[in-house]
């Protein structure tokens, strides 16, 4: 545009060099509001979405937001992913089986939930 109006012709990383010192952000903002959170939190909990996925549906359902955001306001909820999705439905249906066979031998059929954290994690 400006090489057709004014034949001036200007780098991108000048152009942005430019704006930075003038106070202009070409990055989105992101409005971190309750409302945010409560459904990053709910995503967080309620699926197995990675951070892409999540924003994705973030995203669809009308928030401004990139990944690095959602991660930063993720992690400042302290909302940590320490397993991959995948590992994580892996290990539960591991627990899963590991628990019903315990079950079925009658070791834990009686444990009360504190006694059988401490027994799972002998």
């Amino acid at each position: 545009m400006l090489w057709n109006r004014h034949v001036i012709r200007i780098r991108h990383t000048t152009l942005k060099a430019w704006l930075r010192g003038w106070g202009v952000s070409t990055k989105p903002y992101v409005v971190d509001t309750k409302e945010l959170r409560d459904r990053i939190q709910a995503l967080f909990y309620d699926s197995n979405a990675n951070d892409y996925e999540t924003t994705r549906i973030l995203v669809t359902k009308g928030f401004k937001i990139s990944v690095r955001a959602l991660r930063r306001i993720r992690k400042g909820i302290s909302l940590l992913k320490r397993i991959s999705a995948n590992a994580d439905v892996e290990y539960s249906q591991k627990i899963s089986e590991l628990l019903r066979i315990e079950y079925n031998k009658g070791t834990i059929e009686h444990y009360g939930k504190e006694f059988l954290t401490l027994y799972i994690r002998r």
